[in-house]
């Protein structure tokens, strides 16, 4: 191995893999390293992860851009530091890029790196929220202690770059980005958009004239499935609404349970990202409602189908893509009837609503590329003594 750039992550991973590509077509001797061939949320505390089924999102993930898989998920602790050791040892590179701070590796990679004289640029998706704050001081004492080691960091959006900078960190050397998912995947010309909105419409019985709403995500707490429900009940009145659901998890059979036998609610289970891509142009609005979530790319892939986001305000992509008024609207989490009350007023004024869809589209095109994104890596990159790609 010769690479002078190294990214560390954690498995291959959809939306990642076309910053990659777009990464290494600019800087030669770029090179990514994941720890493992898939995650094992078994093995992270956060519990949540190992109760989802393994998923094909069908896409080659690994195409495209130079990379290896250091299968580093059956090595005890010591044989993991020992194989990471001996990588950075033989390659020496310029800089590395570390992904999150949440795992053994992350830790061992930061050491090594600040052992032998690496630069480190850090990407995760960290902002300051309201939940848990009894272990506010904690986790933030952690993530001082971890992002000392940094010398660089890349923020993917508002809320990321505010909380960077509260931990006392230089706005210099902050690199800012803009979240983003392959905008030209999910884009469509107006009469492919159309004909996938009809085929899926006819596909799952849903009328024409039908107003969908659209829950993509894995069903568990956190993503409070059960809020769509709870907005559906609110909007029963009004002709011909719909819920439509994308995902499976641990709670996929209770609120089908809960739904009955209502045929205004639909569960489409697991779909892979071209079937999902089908779903959100036969969709008429995101519905994001989740407790909390560090970004919320099914936001940006939501907009780049030409199609508005209804979030709460726990999400980090709240007021940054999903602009009140302009791209979407944000709701206060957990408030199931301000977010009835706005899809009401969507669901009278059509004009409003694809007003909303068409700022959504322009606006992820125009700021939240992978060009971009790949863009600031690039530049953290550069900024680094030495380095001039």
């Amino acid at each position: 191995m010769s690479a002078q750039f190294l990214l560390f992550d954690t498995h291959p991973i959809q939306y990642r893999s076309p910053v990659f590509r777009e990464l290494c077509s600019r800087i030669s001797g770029t090179e990514i390293l994941f720890f493992n061939p898939q995650f094992d949320g078994n093995k992270w505390w956060f519990h949540e992860v190992g109760k989802i089924p393994k998923q094909n999102w069908n896409l080659p993930l690994m195409e495209g851009y130079p990379s290896q898989v250091l299968n580093l998920g059956q090595l005890p602790l010591r044989e993991r530091y020992r194989k990471l050791k001996e990588t950075l040892s033989a390659v020496k590179p310029k800089a590395v890029v570390i992904f999150g701070y949440y795992l053994p590796e992350h830790w061992m990679i930061r050491m090594l790196a600040t052992r032998l004289g690496i630069h480190t640029i850090f990407v995760g998706e960290t902002f300051q929220s309201s939940n848990h704050r009894w272990r506010r001081p904690i986790q933030t004492r952690f993530r001082k202690l971890f992002f000392s080691g940094m010398d660089r960091f890349v923020s993917i959006g508002k809320k990321n770059f505010e909380y960077y900078r509260s931990l006392g960190i230089s706005e210099g050397a902050i690199f800012p980005a803009h979240y983003c998912v392959d905008n030209n995947f999910f884009h469509a010309s107006p009469t492919e958009a159309s004909a996938m909105r009809k085929e899926w419409r006819e596909k799952h019985k849903i009328p024409a004239g039908a107003f969908v709403s659209l829950f993509v995500a894995r069903l568990f707490e956190r993503k409070r499935p059960g809020d769509a429900l709870d907005i559906h009940e609110r909007l029963t009145k009004l002709k011909d609404y719909r819920t439509v659901f994308v995902g499976n998890g641990p709670m996929e059979e209770s609120l089908k349970e809960q739904a009955g036998k209502n045929k205004r609610i639909h569960f489409l289970g697991f779909q892979d990202q071209a079937a999902t891509r089908q779903a959100y142009y036969g969709a008429d609005i995101l519905l994001l409602p989740s407790e909390f979530e560090t970004w919320g790319l099914v936001a940006n892939e939501a907009a780049a189908c030409g199609r508005p986001t209804l979030a709460a305000d726990s999400c980090g992509v709240a007021e940054d893509l999903v602009v009140y008024g302009e791209t979407g609207y944000v709701f206060k989490k957990g408030d199931c009837e301000q977010a009835a009350e706005m899809l009401s007023k969507l669901y009278n004024d059509p004009e409003l609503l694809q007003r909303l869809g068409r700022n959504a589209s322009r606006k992820v095109s125009d700021e939240f590329s992978v060009k971009q994104f790949a863009e600031a890596f690039q530049n953290a990159y550069r900024s680094l003594s030495g380095n001039k790609q």
